[in-house]
């Protein structure tokens, strides 16, 4: 997604600000109903950099409009000034986050007016895990011309971090700039990285199943944050009552459910780890006795567990191993995080590799094994 100049644009922030943890909550929401921006904090990027104005975000029939009155010339050059100005909550950090907002295309009659073959108009999205003060991020987001993409923001550049078989740009189908719609993106952390997704739908119509775009950041990953509404306008925009601004509306944020459930992480944030969570009910990792070495649940790690690992022992070469009944003694770390976290762990056998770890939780008879034994793999 490369971000051409002389073109107002917004994008949705979900980012992160130097702040401790707190406790998360459910759904948040900003459907801007009370009249106001509901507490939202202004960041205007121009007069961070040189006393510019020109970001000036408006309460409108109930929706967010954000809107840029005028170019901003940098007085030292005399050149267009790039400008983002912004609406964010840093009360609000999340760690694997699920947001979504309502852009209101129709709102301004001046993207109908626009063709699928000119470059001015405007990008709206989703940027995920942004750093206010640092401008990184990753931009998720449709143009009025009917694509919908993602890059990621560095310091004074953007960057593609899609590799292949990632898809980070895909025309939207059956766009309509006249109509109103849904943006929904996801980040959160896997092994070695941060997933970014997003899709796109007219507002009256059913969510698709399907992201739309989906690229995995595996090289200087950006973490968890907070929330916001951030506009980018490149260079002066000529008239004021036209291009450059949009309304927004029903703009919401929450956790994602426990997603990794063998990594002794609350990851969504409501006080249950892993196992102990609800939303891991049923995962594979957590069809595992705690812990898994205790085979037949009896809490304890003894020559009945051991006759139990026999029968699934198949050699390196995995050749009689059975994944149905055998899953929770193929213990290989796959991705070095040093944690078991089916199905991105185990290499499909049982051998003296995977002993080693059953080995290290051994109790005895009677005695109750000890649940970290297999807290660390």
């Amino acid at each position: 997604m490369r971000f051409e100049h002389h073109t107002c644009r917004l994008v949705v922030f979900v980012g992160i600000l130097s702040l401790s943890l707190p406790a998360l909550g459910a759904n948040w929401t900003r459907d801007f109903n009370d009249g106001t921006l509901q507490g939202l904090n202004v960041f205007d990027y121009a007069a961070y950099l040189v006393g510019l104005t020109g970001f000036t975000p408006l309460n409108v029939d109930n929706a967010a409009r954000v809107k840029f009155v005028t170019g901003d010339i940098n007085p030292f050059d005399g050149k267009p000034i790039e400008d983002i100005g912004g609406l964010y909550d840093p009360d609000d950090i999340f760690a694997d986050t699920d947001a979504k907002v309502l852009i209101k295309w129709s709102n301004n009659p001046f993207y109908a007016t626009l063709n699928a073959t000119n470059t001015k108009g405007m990008t709206l999205g989703m940027g995920v895990r942004l750093n206010m003060l640092q401008f990184k991020g990753y931009l998720v987001g449709p143009t009025n011309t009917g694509v919908l993409a993602m890059t990621k923001l560095i310091p004074v550049d953007f960057q593609d971090f899609c590799e292949a078989p990632d898809v980070g740009e895909v025309t939207i189908p059956n766009h309509d700039v006249t109509k109103n719609w849904w943006l929904r993106a996801q980040a959160f952390d896997v092994a070695g990285g941060v997933v970014v997704r997003a899709r796109t739908w007219m507002e009256g119509a059913d969510e698709p199943q399907e992201w739309q775009i989906q690229c995995t950041d595996r090289e200087d990953p950006y973490p968890s944050g907070g929330v916001g509404l951030v506009a980018q306008e490149d260079g002066p925009t000529t008239n004021s009552n036209d291009m450059s601004w949009v309304d927004l509306d029903d703009f919401s944020a929450r956790t994602m459910p426990e997603m990794r459930c063998y990594n002794n992480i609350d990851d969504d944030g409501n006080g249950l780890t892993d196992c102990a969570d609800p939303a891991c009910a049923g995962t594979p990792a957590c069809s595992c006795h705690d812990p898994f070495a205790d085979l037949d649940g009896d809490s304890d790690v003894d020559q009945v567990d051991f006759g139990l690992w026999q029968l699934c022992f198949s050699g390196p070469a995995g050749i009689t191993f059975d994944p149905d009944a055998c899953a929770c003694l193929d213990r290989d770390d796959s991705n070095a995080d040093h944690l078991f976290n089916p199905p991105d762990d185990g290499d499909g056998d049982a051998d003296m590799d995977d002993f080693a770890k059953f080995a290290a939780c051994y109790s005895g008879p009677g005695i109750p094994a000890d649940k970290a034994c297999d807290n660390v793999n």
